[in-house]
């Protein structure tokens, strides 16, 4: 089994120290993995694991759970302590401080450690636990959500805010992933649901949600609490945080030092694997294939699943059967000479008989900025894309994307993509830089002139059109502020006939049905013109709305067209539309070119005379020759 092979290497090393220790040789991802077996074995103690940067904390955490799950240990076990420069980084920091418990495995920075935080007992009692129906009044809630330290703004979209609006709250609280909606009934909370912040839509009901304080104490450094029988360890820089005394502290250093103990591990370099040592993709499977033959075992840790597709099948190439199998299935995986998984490992090791290969060592790291998609994102996104293809470059517009290929940067042999722009310019991209690149995309049938290889040309030219939309978005807002203005019809509002239509709805209307509805009902009995979009799948009940929609108009005396794009759509809708309002005495007809032109005329007629109350139609209904009375 991996875990077996994996603690071999480190032999007498896991083991709790009487004194400080100092264990070297700790190559690549291996001090991670040497505190995931630790963790694995005391699994009755709190681990603390102190880096000296934040990007090496963040690494190292990652490596952490692709380890802990390799060995068939819970990856919640791994817990990250951040800095708490910000709102979201101060939830983490008390959801880390809450689940801390035996066995946890905490990482974080000097700094992140040494900041002063509360003791989990007081943030417990300062906590504030909001179920689904109990009874609060509404001000009081409000007033104690703002003395914990949450801003009231007019839409929440970050951790730590709030809004009330008469008997919803919605609230993002530090520790949950998205805004949660407090719904009341007079002083009970009537329901409680979570919200998507991009469209503000409730998602899904919760029963209870924890409200934290946005704002830590001075009073102790956080798990202090824990030294005394906690496993610290410490990199090579890293101090212990002050106040912590123990003797149970490891320091892990990457080279061998003399009169340290070293596990048996080495990294990846000298065998042809990595990326910097081989000329090919396809040396990959010849490298491989001799290794094996040689008696090396091989566990491959590509990035995404269809990464690790592609290498089973450019292995099973070189005669390799390799099984591709899911991270957390490993640890009881029967023994076998080459496995290929997917998770994020930043870069593999050697044992004596165990190959680790990751992503990075087959082809070189990749750079991401913290605002910038995540690579994985990236790919997906990019995997529509085909040689020959139309693409746009973020700072040198449209070009013809003419394959991957091999191009020698400052760190080392990396792939890039191959643009051809006008006059046959060439634009070579790493593909760490994937993100400045799109899929052109127009209607079907437009071939774009490629833009000359010139970043200040495409400057003008994208100053060129954000004129041109922000002259469109100035007679947009002039538009719709005109709109405000205007008086509209104020339809009347609901009566028995009304209900009586509604209830000849052969189906039980769902919830959102309902609720889109009582919006649309509210926006025509107000005297504001209406302007709402419907949006919702197939045989979501849509069309049920527009019906009762138009039954209000024509009960006011007002014509109501119904524009459809197709023709076979127009015909359907006219079929539906006529026997829902056949008991009602409302006439319904339709204009399309499955009718003769003495029909349509005949149609046109009865429209400006009146006698057709709903006509449905192609876009034959925006002619000049319509004419409702």
């Amino acid at each position: 089994m991996i875990a077996s092979l994996l603690a071999s290497s480190f032999e007498d090393l896991l083991q709790v120290p009487s004194e400080p220790v100092t264990i070297g040789g700790l190559r690549s991802s291996s001090k991670a993995l040497f505190v995931a077996l630790m963790g694995r074995v005391f699994s009755d103690r709190v681990h603390l694991v102190v880096l000296s940067r934040p990007d090496l904390a963040k690494t190292f955490f990652q490596d952490l759970r692709f380890y802990l799950t390799l060995l068939g240990v819970s990856e919640d076990r791994a817990k990250f302590l951040p800095e708490g420069e910000d709102t979201e980084e101060l939830g983490l920091r008390f959801q880390c401080l809450l689940s801390t418990g035996p066995g946890s495995i905490v990482v974080g920075t000097e700094r992140a450690f040494m900041r002063p935080t509360w003791k989990v007992e007081e943030l417990k009692r300062l906590s504030l636990k909001i179920l689904e129906g109990t009874t609060i009044e509404r001000p009081t809630l409000i007033e104690t959500i703002q003395k914990l330290g949450y801003k009231r703004t007019p839409v929440v979209k970050s951790p730590g805010e709030f809004i009330d609006r008469q008997w919803v709250i919605d609230i993002w609280p530090l520790t949950e992933p998205s805004p949660i909606r407090i719904e009341f009934f007079g002083d009970e909370i009537d329901k409680l649901k979570r919200v998507d912040p991009e469209t503000q839509r409730s998602v899904e009901a919760v029963s209870e949600v924890m409200v934290l304080p946005v704002f830590e104490t001075q009073s102790q450094q956080a798990f202090l609490e824990y030294s005394d029988d906690a496993l610290w360890y410490l990199d090579e820089t890293a101090q212990l945080p002050s106040g912590v005394s123990t003797s149970s502290v490891i320091r892990l250093h990457e080279m061998r030092l003399k009169g340290t103990s070293s596990p048996s591990i080495e990294t990846l370099s000298g065998l042809g694997l990595t990326y910097r040592e081989r000329n090919s993709f396809e040396a990959i499977g010849q490298r491989t294939k001799a290794l094996v033959e040689k008696g090396h075992r091989f566990l491959f840790v590509l990035t995404t699943e269809n990464q690790a597709r592609a290498l089973k099948e450019l292995l099973r190439e070189h005669a390799l059967l390799v099984p591709l199998v899911p991270l957390e299935s490993l640890s009881h995986y029967p023994e076998h000479p080459v496995l290929v998984t997917y998770g994020r490992l930043s870069s593999g090791i050697r044992t004596k008989t165990l190959l680790i290969v990751s992503s990075n060592d087959l082809f070189g790291p990749v750079p991401v900025s913290r605002k910038a998609r995540s690579m994985r994102k990236l790919l997906e996104h990019l995997e529509d894309i085909k040689v020959g293809d139309y693409v746009v470059h973020q700072d040198y517009g449209i070009g013809i994307f003419r394959g991957l290929t091999k191009l020698k940067t400052q760190v080392g042999i990396t792939e890039a993509l191959m643009i051809e722009y006008r006059d046959g310019a060439k634009l070579y991209v790493p593909t760490y830089n994937i993100g400045l690149v799109e899929k052109y995309r127009a209607e079907e049938g437009v071939i774009p002139q490629l833009d000359p290889l010139d970043a200040r040309a495409f400057k003008r030219k994208k100053e060129r059109f954000r004129k041109k939309i922000q002259a469109l978005a100035y007679k947009l807002l002039n538009l719709y502020a005109r709109r405000q203005v205007l008086k509209g019809h104020a339809f009347t509002k609901e009566t028995t006939l009304h209900r009586e239509f509604e209830d000849l709805f052969p189906y039980e209307p769902t919830e959102d049905q309902l609720k889109a509805w009582e919006e649309i009902k509210k926006d025509m009995e107000s005297p504001a013109p209406m302007d709402r979009l419907l949006t919702g799948d197939v045989g979501f009940g849509k069309t049920e709305l527009a019906m009762r929609a138009a039954f209000k108009a024509v009960f006011d005396k007002k014509q109501v067209a119904i524009v459809v794009p197709t023709t076979i759509l127009c015909e359907q809708h006219y079929i539906n539309f006529k026997e829902r309002f056949k008991q009602f005495g409302i006439t319904v007809d339709y204009l399309s070119r499955f009718k003769s032109k003495r029909e349509i005329n005949e149609t046109l007629k009865a429209l400006e005379e009146g006698r057709v109350d709903i006509v449905i139609g192609t876009h034959l209904l925006l002619s000049p020759k319509v004419r409702f009375k």
